[in-house]
């Protein structure tokens, strides 16, 4: 997963002098730590998305060994979904589990210059939080998209799934 960040050396917009600094604190606080969660709602979809192709790859390459499949009838149909379900399936996986620019705050070596360091703890919190905002609204439409192909390989991988056992049931036994 690739990070950006477009942490700021100077803070791009005032602070609101009625503000409530504690207020800024706990705001940040939280924001940060929703942040936090949905990075780990990433790296879980991801476990997901490897889980799922690997049970479809598996699924896919052991179930001819039960049958020869036979490419006639409605067997020969169901064979054919099956593969179809199958790429499908692998895609989805694909593009969920492609990298895309995960915006990260704050990265040390922006927040470690002298601008930065010049301003106070409740300026630094409000700036702050302003930066985690800019990385919500970056990454959950980005973990949105993570989670609908995802959606898909399941889906497919269910059909893969279905399309097999009925293959295998409309093969003939002979054909191992």
């Amino acid at each position: 997963m690739s990070t950006q960040s477009d942490t700021k050396m100077l803070p791009d917009d005032t602070r609101p002098p009625d503000l409530d600094n504690e207020t800024i604190v706990m705001a940040y606080r939280e924001a940060r730590e929703t942040l936090v969660t949905l990075a780990s709602w990433f790296e879980h979809a991801d476990a997901k998305i490897v889980t799922v192709f690997s049970v479809s790859g598996v699924i896919a390459g052991l179930v001819p060994t039960l049958r020869v499949p036979e490419f006639t009838g409605p067997a020969g149909i169901a064979w054919v979904v099956a593969i179809a379900a199958w790429i499908v399936a692998a895609a989805a996986c694909f593009v969920a589990y492609s990298p895309r620019g995960y915006r990260l705050d704050p990265l040390p070596p922006e927040v470690f210059k002298v601008d930065w360091l010049r301003i106070t703890p409740d300026e630094y919190a409000y700036y702050r939080l302003r930066d985690v905002k800019k990385s919500y609204q970056r990454n959950h439409p980005a973990y949105a998209t993570k989670v609908k192909h995802l959606r898909t390989a399941v889906v497919a991988t269910a059909i893969e799934i279905a399309a097999l056992v009925t293959a295998v049931v409309l093969t003939p036994p002979g054909t191992v």
